[in-house]
Order: C-alpha cells, then sequence, then structure tokens
C-alpha cells in the first residue's frame, strides 16, 4: 500500500503519534465502509507496514435498518481482503419500542459490542472528525444541556477494560475526502445521511455551512470551544467531588454495591451545585448525561416528590427509584423470573444463580449448613401467610414483614434468594440466619450473596 501526504497535511505520520505507546496493543477500527472510517482504516495499515502497529484488526456492525446493510458488509470484507486486515462482522437486531429512538437504542448496542471488542486492554479507534465534534455541540446545546453536554467528544477516553481513540477529531470533514480521493479510495456513501429529518443532517446540510458562509471556520471555533469548557470542567468536577461526600452513603448488599445519594444531605447544597452533583452521580454509575429538560424532570418527579413517595424513572438501560429518602440506581437487565435451583452443598462452595446473583460460603460463620442438597427459592416460591423466626429478632413473622424489617428495597424483595434445607428456611443470604440452623462462636459458616 503506498500513501502520501494530502495537501492538507494528513497522513500517517500526522497521528502516529498517538500509537507509538499502543504497538502492542490489539487495535481495532470501528468500520462502517464510510469515508471517515475508511481513511482511518487506510493510515492504520500504513502505520502496521512501517511497524509502529503490530496489529490492525476491523469491526463492521450489522444494523439491518437499511436493504442496502448487506451490500454495506459485503464492501468491509472486500477492503479488509484487500489490505489484509481481520473483520470482524456483528449482526445486530435494534428494537424499536425501547422508549429512546431507533438511533439511540443502536448507538446503546454499538457501544456494548465496542466494549466486548477491547476486553482485555484492546484500543477502539473511531472514525470522528471536527465537524462532528461541531455538530454534536450544536445539537447538544439546542436540545439543552450543561458543561457535561458541550465539552463534545473526548479524542479518548476509557472503554471498559479497553479505550477508545479517534485521531481525526481536530481535521475537518473536507481534509479527509481530499485524503481519500489522493489515495483513490473506494467508500460507501449512506443515503440516509442526506435526510434532513435526522436532526444532525440538518445541522450538517443546513446550519453550519450558513455559520461557515457568515463567519468563515465557525465550525473550528465551536470545536475549540470544547478544550476550554473541558479545563472548566475540571475545576467543577473536584468542587463536584468534595460536595458529593457531603451527601452519599456507599451500600454494601447485593442490591445496591454502589453510593447511594441522601436527599435530605443533597438539598442542603445550593440549586446548582445539586444538578452538577447529581449528573456527577448518575454518569458514574450508568455513563448517561441527562439534558436540561431530562434534569428538570428528574428533580420534579423523583428529587421533590412527597417525603413518603416511592417513584420511578427510566434512563436508558436503567431505572432511577427513591426510597426512604435516598435514590438508588438499578438496572433492567436485573428484572426476570426465577427458578428454584439446586445447590449440591459442600462439594460446590458457591452457586451462581441464573439471574446473576451469587451466594457463596465462607468460614467461621454462625450457620451450621447441612451436608446435603439444598435448595435456592425466591418469594415467590414460598408460602406468604406462613410465620417464621429470625435468629436475633423476637417473634415469628412473615417473610413479607421480615424483608420490611430488614430494609430490604421492594423492588429486590422478589429477587432476594432463600436457602433451604427441604422445606425449612436456612437463611436468607445477605440479611438473616434461622435460629434452627444457627452455630455457636463462629463454628459454622457464613453465607454472603453478591452480584457476579
Amino acid at each position: 500500500m503506498s500513501t502520501k501526504n494530502s495537501p492538507n497535511g494528513l497522513s500517517p505520520e500526522s497521528i502516529a503519534p498517538l500509537f507509538i505507546s499502543l504497538r502492542q496493543t490489539p487495535v481495532t477500527v470501528a468500520f462502517s465502509g464510510g469515508v471517515d472510517s475508511t481513511v482511518v482504516l487506510h493510515m492504520l495499515v500504513a502505520l502496521r507496514q512501517q511497524g509502529i502497529l503490530d496489529t490492525v484488526e476491523a469491526l463492521h456492525i450489522h444494523h439491518g435498518l437499511s436493504e442496502c446493510a448487506d451490500q454495506w458488509a459485503a464492501f468491509c470484507e472486500h477492503v479488509c481482503a484487500l489490505w489484509n486486515v481481520p473483520l470482524t462482522l456483528a449482526r445486530i437486531t435494534v428494537p424499536e419500542d425501547t422508549g429512546e429512538g431507533i438511533e439511540q437504542a443502536a448507538r446503546m448496542i454499538r457501544y456494548r459490542i465496542f466494549e466486548q471488542q477491547v476486553m482485555g486492554g484492546g484500543c477502539l479507534v473511531m472514525g470522528h472528525h471536527l465537524d462532528d465534534q461541531a455538530e454534536t455541540v450544536l445539537l447538544r446545546l439546542f436540545r439543552g444541556t450543561g458543561l457535561e453536554g458541550l465539552s463534545g467528544i473526548p479524542q479518548s477516553r476509557v472503554l471498559g477494560e479497553g479505550q477508545i481513540l479517534r485521531p481525526l477529531l481536530d481535521t475537518r470533514r473536507h481534509a479527509i475526502e481530499q485524503y481519500a480521493r489522493d489515495h483513490r479510495l473506494d467508500w460507501i456513501e449512506d443515503d440516509s445521511n442526506n435526510n434532513e429529518r435526522f436532526s444532525r443532517n440538518f445541522l450538517r446540510q443546513r446550519i453550519i455551512p450558513e455559520l461557515e458562509q457568515r463567519w468563515p471556520g465557525a465550525a473550528r471555533r465551536i470545536a475549540s470551544l470544547t478544550t476550554e469548557i473541558s479545563a472548566v470542567k475540571q475545576v467543577m468536577h473536584d468542587r463536584v467531588a468534595e460536595a458529593m461526600e457531603q451527601c452519599h452513603r456507599h451500600e454494601k448488599g447485593w442490591w445496591a454495591d454502589y453510593t447511594l445519594l441522601n436527599i435530605q444531605s443533597f438539598r442542603l447544597l445550593n440549586s446548582e451545585l445539586q444538578k452538577q452533583v447529581f449528573r456527577f452521580w448518575l454518569k458514574s454509575h450508568t455513563g448517561s448525561v441527562l439534558g436540561r429538560e431530562q434534569l428538570d424532570k428528574v428533580f420534579n418527579e423523583l428529587i421533590d416528590a412527597r417525603q413518603d413517595a416511592e417513584p420511578q424513572m427510566k434512563v436508558g438501560d436503567y431505572i432511577l427509584r427513591r426510597f426512604r429518602g435516598e435514590l438508588y440506581i438499578t438496572s433492567i437487565a436485573d428484572e426476570c423470573c426465577y427458578d428454584i435451583q439446586v445447590w449440591v452443598w459442600p462439594i460446590s462452595e458457591y452457586i451462581v444463580l441464573k439471574d446473576g446473583l451469587r451466594i457463596y460460603s465462607y468460614c467461621e460463620g454462625d450457620i451450621e449448613l447441612p451436608d446435603k442438597q439444598l435448595r435456592v427459592l425466591r418469594r415467590e416460591h414460598i408460602s406468604g401467610s406462613e410465620k417464621i423466626a429470625v435468629a436475633g429478632r423476637e417473634g415469628r413473622k412473615t417473610l413479607k414483614r421480615w424483608l420490611q424489617d430488614f430494609d430490604l428495597p421492594p423492588w429486590c424483595r422478589n429477587r432476594q434468594p432463600f436457602v433451604f434445607d427441604g422445606d425449612q428456611m436456612i437463611a436468607a443470604p445477605g440479611l438473616w440466619v434461622c435460629p434452627s440452623y444457627q452455630g455457636k462462636n463462629a463454628s459454622g459458616v457464613g453465607l454472603s450473596c453478591v452480584k457476579v
């Protein structure tokens, strides 16, 4: 493969400094077949030939949303075969009823696949450029956003066990297209990019050209604003982290192994700091960034709800919940049906349940666990009228009452596992042990429950 410098200075050598430290790192290009990702792949193949990178791979996601999807996949396979690049073709199905819109739903699935691709410390390279940056800032501004949104697309960031890198983020679209023409590259033209029904296309086709005509260089100045905003954001981040210490509580149960937000302490902060602290808290646990309208909705419906209310709100793949004066985050994926499972004790010291919880035993606990086959049940498998006793507590109560007394959040009560010896309950791991199975002086075992 031959390469040459384009008149605008774009070349493999111009992006090489970003990859010097990644020589032995598995590098994968998110390859749609469009001009941006085609140029990125072309330049990285050149860096591989120069010995700067050991390996270069490509990942193409077949969304199945366009009648041309098969042709695009075939094009990517052809290019990768021509350039001797291993290609992973991921076929996905995008649900239409997520409530987030089909574009956002597709994006969320893509990033889950991206994260899988970089497991073990890989680097995913994307073709975003300066015009994408300007479009993103304007799009977020018009939709309503804060400093987090206006800081734009980062050139690099952590993704799961690996990272994302965008080497063309300071390069204009026309420079990328010129590079492709200079090297006689073929690429895919997606007709949907001309459909102004999509907001980003409207900005690209109408708004930004008008801005550039009136104020030449407007796109670059809009994009450069993100650097200054990022610096301000870092200062604010330090202040927000300090404020976070005043209103968080770390819950150690399997149902919430993360930092909860205490509303009473949270309300002692000034209103603007409250918004920033909430954004910080939400992003640190979900990666989601809310716009102003969504943020106002959270405050109106969750934070400002009456004290005894237990409202909830869906945000992407998560649900925000309020319970006893604190905010929780739960994953939609955790909500499922449960089967009775058999635990072959003591041959197996732990059991992984089908919903991702794991019950494990440890030494020096207070449970006399019988050496026999045990059963793991959920609330739906247990009689609601039968009263049971709990070690260290007085009286006998129904399962519902005990779960309330132990402050287990309502949405977790159906998921809480219970270990049984035949028809007799032994324990609710993480909560209690029944008197008949309580040992003395830590002579038995302990049972704990965690998310895998």
